[in-house]
């Protein structure tokens, strides 16, 4: 699916993917790139990845692309698997 639409626009798709680059590819042009855009579109994921920023208590009702919000989202959903891949927070730490 991420072959298939690349253009995707929400830190769910565009930090996914970079994850799968890197999976793939270790640390890469494409992996590099992935994660660019995605942190172009959210640029608070890797903060809370990062563990630089703690996340709320409070969960939010609902959230914009690109915002705080859509990060605290994506780390409910996605931080095990960044987490659990060996190498993939020191490289993300490396690009941003």
């Amino acid at each position: 699916l991420l072959n298939k639409y690349p253009e995707g626009i929400t830190a769910n798709w565009n930090y996914t993917h970079a994850l799968v680059q890197f999976r793939l590819h270790g640390i890469s042009k494409k992996a590099n790139e992935a994660l660019q855009v995605a942190v172009a579109n959210n640029p608070h994921v890797p903060k809370y990845l990062r563990g630089l920023k703690r996340i709320p208590r409070d969960r939010p009702s609902h959230y914009g692309i690109g915002s705080i919000e859509e990060a605290i989202v994506f780390m409910e959903l996605y931080s095990k698997c960044w987490k659990s891949t060996p190498g993939a927070l020191d490289w993300l730490a490396s690009q941003v």
